[in-house]
């Protein structure tokens, strides 16, 4: 996949840079968001969790399209919060696999 910046904004009021993104991907699908988020923080050299690709738009029977991705100066929310559930799901599982502790016998006299 090629990515090629046509345009770029510094947009201070919302704390956040904005990208207008060409995309050519000959012979391969249109790319998934994660793809092109993890793409565009390798390329501009920023933390994959600052990135979010707004909007992507195949050009019709062709493999190229547009894309807007913003890189803000904090992590994006969504990803956050979905990090946060995929942590919690991996703790309730190795809470199911760990064995079980014996049961405490009463003693009698």
């Amino acid at each position: 996949m090629d990515i090629k910046i046509e345009n770029k904004n510094d947009n201070r009021l919302l704390k956040r840079k904005e990208f207008l993104v060409r995309l050519d991907y000959e012979g391969k699908q249109t790319p998934s968001s994660a793809v092109l988020e993890a793409a565009i923080a390798s390329q501009e050299k920023v933390d994959f969790m600052k990135v979010k690709a707004v909007k992507i738009l195949s050009d019709h029977g062709r493999p190229h399209g547009t894309a807007w991705v913003h890189i803000c100066d904090e992590p994006v929310k969504e990803k956050v919060e979905a990090q946060k559930k995929i942590d919690e799901k991996k703790a309730e599982e190795a809470k199911k696999e760990a064995p079980a502790e014996a049961p405490v016998e009463a003693k009698t006299e």
